[in-house]
């Protein structure tokens, strides 16, 4: 697929395994708060959900945390891969060639290409492993 060329395959799975368990950590929420829920018959229940909302939420912000630096860091190693691919494809092209067209319009055209391609990346590599698991969740719980 176009989307992955010039992306390394450690990252996309690095990728797909920090989207796969977001979306978990996010599905098994409704659970866990179900399940504390459904058993309201003690004297503590505010002290419970109140231990448990204060767990998760550290975890989940120690999570968030974590994925937005490697977000941020996957997308500059994407851009450098990607504009190092084409650039690489340009140098074979003749000088020829290159000289009739303006250099600055073909580099513009390859940031566009790579934006786009790195966008499509992380919609897919983000998007699709989340809503697979969300789907499966749904189907589970009926």
């Amino acid at each position: 697929m176009k989307v992955f060329k010039g992306i390394p395959k450690k990252r996309i799975i690095t990728d797909t395994v920090f989207s796969i368990v977001w979306s978990l950590f996010n599905a098994s929420f409704s659970k866990m708060l179900a399940d504390l829920v459904a058993n309201i018959t003690s004297a503590n229940v505010l002290t419970r959900t109140a231990l448990f909302f204060l767990c998760y939420i550290i975890v989940w912000e120690i999570l968030e945390f974590i994925a937005d630096i490697h977000s941020t860091y996957t997308e500059g190693v994407i851009e450098a891969n990607v504009n190092r691919m084409y650039f690489n494809e340009l140098y074979r092209i003749k000088p020829s060639v290159l000289k009739e067209n303006n250099t600055g319009y073909i580099s513009g055209i390859l940031n566009k290409l790579v934006i786009r391609q790195e966008s499509a990346y992380r919609h897919l590599v983000l998007n699709v492993p989340i809503c697979i698991v969300y789907i499966l969740y749904f189907g589970y719980q009926m």
